[in-house]
């Protein structure tokens, strides 16, 4: 799932060889996650069985870039870890809506 903002992420920070693998448990996530609101065992809303078709048609990999050799140093590994936890912060596994 490298095409989404966490892909990104997790490919500037781990490197290919933990990125690669990551999408791959991210995407089956979100199939189960899906899953389990299609079928009511959970309030999660079913467009989690979607994300995971659509990263399996753009690409599970990351596109490497030109140089991924050098090491991102201390201080921009802590900001993407920041900016990771906001991105997890973000989620919505079940969308807020009001009954009336």
């Amino acid at each position: 799932m490298g095409q989404f903002d966490g892909g990104h992420i997790a490919y500037a920070m781990f490197s290919r060889r933990i990125a690669w693998p990551l999408a791959s448990i991210v995407a089956v996530l979100c199939f189960f996650i899906g899953i389990s609101g299609i079928i009511g065992l959970t309030t999660a809303w079913p467009i989690w069985f979607i994300w995971p078709i659509f990263a399996i048609l753009t690409g599970l990999k990351h596109p490497p870039p030109h140089n991924d050799i050098p090491p991102i140093g201390k201080v921009r590994f802590i900001l993407g870890m920041i900016t990771f936890g906001l991105l997890l912060s973000m989620i919505v596994i079940a969308p807020f809506y009001q009954r009336f």
